[in-house]
């Protein structure tokens, strides 16, 4: 009887260790899958970084680029690369024929709406 016993016994161990080494084998190819699907995250990750990389240097080249624009503007406006008397005096003639015409506009608004309200 003992040995039947002990028989059962070791059975029930048994079946209870085969349980655990499935459980076991099951979360050890979970963590396989979750291995794989992290090094596949991680690679799209590194590919974005280098995309960020790429698209940061561009804009600093672009920067750079307009900034030595600015500058070689600058200097020729220092220079007098700008306009000449002739520009300006034409410049001074359609800005004073501007401001008069937005003033004939503006008293010709007012009177409109003057005969609108009569």
């Amino acid at each position: 009887k003992r040995l039947t016993k002990k028989i059962r016994d070791l059975n029930a161990e048994i079946s209870a260790s085969a349980q655990s080494v499935q459980t076991a084998m099951k979360t050890a190819a979970e963590d396989q899958q979750t291995i794989g699907n992290l090094r596949r995250e991680l690679e799209a990750q590194q590919k974005q970084v280098a995309q960020s990389l790429d698209k940061e240097k561009q804009a600093k080249e672009g920067i750079a680029k307009f900034k030595a624009e600015i500058a070689d503007l600058q200097h020729r406006i220092d220079l007098g690369a700008g306009m000449n008397a002739e520009q300006e005096l034409t410049l001074a003639q359609l800005t004073g024929q501007r401001e008069q015409l937005e003033k004939d506009r503006d008293m010709l608004k007012q009177n409109m709406d003057m005969l609108q309200r009569i």
